[in-house]
């Protein structure tokens, strides 16, 4: 038999977390030595804070909110400093991690398609098209409502579709992104 396991271990929340963690870093800010630093960061704060986590079920979403916050807080730290450009911030892509060439031209529509979008609407771009979060898990990860995330929602659909329309990527006027709210 098994001994039980504490689901609140933060070396088996690492294991089983890590990876996602930093994807989403990484799409973020673009850069992986960057996004390293924040995944430690975002754990520091999760294991500090895992006795006031009421429930354990929304643990991965509550991580999101962590790692999210962890990120806006660098974000601006950038850009007080002048260290980086907020523009050029916000047009970096997640291309430099895979050289396959199939994978990197669509991830080229990626970057562009996130480079449209402000830092709180690609946050939920990210966990609803890539994540495969509905918009209460969303609204759960980032502390806003769901009404809210839906409006960033279709927001961010519409500036893609724009984009997609204005690369020849589609011809309608209709760009489908449906929603998992």
């Amino acid at each position: 038999m098994a001994p039980d396991r504490n689901p609140l271990d933060i070396e088996e929340i690492y294991r089983e977390h890590k990876t996602a963690y930093y994807n989403y870093l990484l799409k973020l800010t673009g850069d992986p030595s960057a996004s390293q630093d924040l995944l430690h960061e975002s754990f520091l704060k999760i294991s500090a804070g895992l006795d006031r986590l009421r429930d354990a079920d929304h643990l991965l979403q509550w991580g999101y909110r962590i790692v999210l916050n962890t990120f806006r807080d660098w974000y601006r730290r950038q850009a007080r400093e002048k260290k980086v450009d907020p523009a050029v911030l916000e047009s970096m892509a997640d291309t430099r991690y895979n050289a396959d060439a199939a994978i990197l031209a669509g991830q080229d529509i990626t970057s562009r398609v996130l480079s449209v979008l402000d830092s709180e609407e690609k946050a939920i771009f990210i966990l609803s098209q890539y994540k495969k979060m509905n918009y209460d898990e969303i609204a759960l990860s980032t502390g806003i409502s769901s009404r809210t995330v839906r409006r960033r929602m279709k927001s961010a659909a519409a500036k893609t579709a724009r984009l997609l329309r204005e690369m020849k990527v589609i011809n309608g006027p209709y760009c489908d992104f449906r929603g998992r709210g």
